[in-house]
């Protein structure tokens, strides 16, 4: 008998350790789905706005500089965008490929003007005409209405430089008629010949077709008007003889074209920059930025990215 009582006794033993095993088990199962639920409620949160999501440094210090924050929707867009710019053009800053970067359709005329890359080369508004749209952008004015980026190249640039360099725009609103540039600069003082970075469209009649100006004097290299429309306009410099230009990622024909050094004066938006001479045009910008050349794919990515934010915040594309 009590070598029957001592295997029952251990048979008992045997069950309650397997029923122990399994209520830990069944208890971390239970633990992990809680866990799970709770972080999918969090993500839910922060998609719906509830709680905002965390963002990269650039985002970060690009709202502390605000006075008046953003909705934290636009926040999450704008987020979102930079992002998709690091996995895009396989970078961990915006610093590594841009100098100044403007999201000028934007909640705020404010956050429309400050450098998204850093902490520099903020857009100031010049004359009484520059008009802001919320979640369009800044319409120039031919009577002193235009964005001045204080970005001198030669100066404070690091990416852009005279052999490896672009800058780029997305345009909603054409003028029609004349000669008129989107953003740039026309150096006189540089010395030798007019130091010419800007892009701008043909007359109607294409009579006066596009020309890529990017650190060079002389007048630049023609191109059939029919490249420029409205949308992502990239002009760079891929060496120190040849450019190319791009409209929504299409394009890339390379030219020679010999690049003669760097300006000076800064970077306009809706005009360009002669020495009060600014040329300003009754363009609507989007979105603005200067940095090192790009190729035929990171074109087409920068166009993908911004247009990827302009139907998040609702502006749609053209």
């Amino acid at each position: 008998m009590d070598g029957m009582q001592l295997r029952m006794d251990g048979l008992m033993e045997g069950h309650k350790l397997k029923y122990l095993i399994i209520f830990i088990l069944l208890s971390s199962l239970g633990f992990a789905q809680i866990q799970q639920q709770h972080l999918s409620v969090i993500a839910r949160k922060n998609v719906a706005g509830g709680e905002p999501a965390a963002y990269t440094t650039e985002a970060t210090r690009y709202f502390a500089a605000m006075g008046t924050q953003l909705a934290d929707s636009q926040k999450t867009n704008i987020n979102d965008f930079v992002v998709m710019l690091h996995d895009s053009l396989a970078i961990d800053s915006l610093a590594e490929f841009f100098d100044v970067m403007y999201l000028l359709a934007n909640e705020t005329e404010e956050a429309g003007l400050l450098n998204l890359v850093k902490r520099s080369s903020d857009g100031t508004r010049s004359g009484v005409n520059l008009t802001f749209t919320q979640w369009q952008g800044f319409t120039g004015n031919t009577n002193l209405g235009y964005i001045d980026m204080n970005y001198d190249a030669r100066n404070d640039g690091v990416n852009y430089t005279q052999d490896d360099a672009s800058f780029g725009c997305y345009q909603r609103i054409v003028e029609s008629g004349a000669i008129h540039v989107q953003m740039g600069v026309h150096d006189t003082t540089a010395g030798g010949a007019p130091l010419r970075c800007f892009q701008g469209n043909p007359y109607e009649d294409g009579i006066y077709g596009d020309r890529v100006y990017i650190n060079r004097g002389s007048w630049g290299t023609g191109l059939d008007p029919d490249v420029w429309g409205l949308g992502t306009k990239i002009s760079t410099r891929i060496s120190s003889s040849e450019v190319s230009a791009y409209i929504n990622g299409v394009g890339g024909t390379v030219t020679s074209t010999p690049s003669e050094g760097v300006p000076t004066l800064s970077f306009y938006v809706c005009g360009y920059n002669a020495l009060g001479n600014s040329s300003e045009s009754t363009d609507q910008i989007s979105f603005a930025f200067i940095g090192a050349s790009v190729t035929a794919t990171q074109a087409r990515q920068i166009s993908n990215c911004i247009e990827a934010y302009l139907d998040g915040i609702g502006a749609g594309v053209l």
